[in-house]
C-alpha cells in the first residue's frame, strides 16, 4: 500500500497598501468568485481554514514589547487574509494559489509551509 504525505500550507493574501483610497471589502458568498474557488479546494478536501482580516490592527515590538496601532506606514502591502490547504508539495500549493480571485486586481498570494510544533 503506497502512502503520500500531504502537508498544510498557508496562503497569506496580500494586497497594496493605499492609505488614501476606499477600502474594498472582500464579498464570501457562494456565488462570488471566492466563494467558487473556496468550494472548488473544499470538494477536494484541501481547503482546511481561512479569514479575511479587519484592516486595522496592533502591532508589538522589540524587547521593550512597544505596542503600536496599524496599518503600518512602512507597509507597502497588507495581509488581507489567510487561507490554510494541504497539498502534496509547495509547488502544489502554489498551483492552487493561482486560483485566488485576489490576483485578478493585482494582489499577491505568499505560500508557505507550515512547521509542525
Amino acid at each position: 500500500m503506497c502512502s503520500r504525505r500531504v502537508r498544510k500550507f498557508t496562503g497569506l493574501i496580500r494586497k497594496q497598501w493605499r492609505p488614501f483610497r476606499r477600502v474594498v471589502v472582500i464579498q464570501y458568498s457562494p456565488a462570488s468568485s471566492w466563494g467558487t474557488w473556496i468550494g472548488e479546494l473544499s470538494k477536494r478536501g484541501q481547503f482546511k481554514g481561512g479569514d479575511p482580516l479587519e484592516p486595522g490592527g496592533k502591532q508589538v515590538k522589540g524587547k521593550k514589547k512597544t505596542v503600536v496601532d496599524g496599518p503600518f506606514a512602512e507597509a507597502k502591502d497588507l495581509i488581507g487574509g489567510y487561507l490554510l490547504v494541504t497539498a502534496d508539495s509547495l509547488d502544489d500549493a502554489a498551483e492552487l494559489a493561482r486560483g485566488c480571485p485576489s490576483l485578478e486586481l493585482d494582489g499577491t498570494v505568499e505560500v508557505r509551509p507550515i512547521r509542525k510544533m
